[in-house]
């Protein structure tokens, strides 16, 4: 909207209203531009960020298995309270003895992690060693009951390991 005149001082002054919503677009700009760089930093900070503890059996509160290591072999996996509950994964590659779980037997090598995915259901982890990658997902069996929100029901699943050929 163009005006004649200015209320306050009654001097002729048209496009000072244009001027005003310039300046005002330009901070809603600059909002917009900041909000942006807030959730482009966020985004990539997610990325990268190590997750305290990686869910592996989760039943309930009193029965779950975590790794709260940075590899799944650095350590042995644990119950939420922190107490070791350890397990261990072994696999035979062209007739040795790799560990892809766990930190005994430590004379056990241990396979080359490359990859961690979680997601609100599943973890994967990726190895490799000798030419071959190995996947192990862990499934949350706690999936909602459609018939009751406040209702979970066990779907027991074991670890699904592929091995295949890098050549793929």
């Amino acid at each position: 909207m163009i005006r004649e005149t200015s209320r306050s001082s009654g001097v002729t002054c048209a496009g000072l209203d244009i001027i005003r919503a310039s300046e005002g677009y330009m901070n809603n700009m600059r909002c917009l531009v900041g909000l942006a760089l807030v959730l482009c930093v966020t985004y990539s900070f997610s990325q990268s960020a190590r997750v305290p503890a990686v869910p592996l059996i989760t039943h309930d509160p009193y029965f779950s298995i975590w790794s709260m290591n940075d590899k799944l072999t650095d350590g042995p996996t644990r119950h939420g309270t922190g107490a070791a509950q350890p397990l261990a994964g072994l696999v035979r590659i062209d007739g040795r003895v790799f560990r892809w779980m766990g930190s005994t037997p430590q004379a056990v090598p241990a396979l080359r992690q490359t990859a961690l995915e979680i997601t609100a259901t599943r973890t994967t982890y990726h190895f490799e060693e000798r030419g071959l990658k190995l996947e192990v997902s862990f499934l949350s069996p706690l999936l909602p009951n459609p018939s009751s929100p406040f209702f979970l029901q066990f779907n027991p699943e074991l670890p699904k390991a592929q091995l295949r050929p890098l050549m793929e």
